[in-house]
């Protein structure tokens, strides 16, 4: 037995995907990153309350933001430099697919 084996021809080690696969998974996925960013971005501020430990409150009390401490850190960030309307604009731009996805023409 010979324990050298022939190299693979590059024309048989790539797999090729269809034509636009790739972009459109790459495309999908985007779209699902920015929209749960958009929801958590959202949930997180609709649950701001000024009492949550957070960077610039330290409070001993428990956390009741509905998304945990990561969501009282966010809530206290969005709210401090951008305010209610800026938060009500980052989450609708954020989340483009709730409001043109089911638009698109194909």
């Amino acid at each position: 037995m010979s324990a050298s084996a022939a190299p693979i021809p590059p024309s048989e080690a790539v797999i090729d995907a269809p034509p636009g696969l790739v972009t459109r998974a790459r495309t999908y996925l985007t779209g699902l990153i920015l929209t749960g960013g958009g929801l958590f971005a959202l949930l997180s501020v609709f649950g701001h309350d000024p009492l949550d430990p957070s960077l610039n409150a330290a409070t001993s009390g428990p956390v009741s933001n509905w998304l945990g401490s990561p969501g009282a850190i966010a809530a206290d960030l969005i709210l401090q430099t951008l305010g209610w309307s800026g938060a009500a604009a980052w989450a609708r731009c954020s989340t483009p697919s709730i409001s043109r996805g089911s638009t698109r023409s194909r």
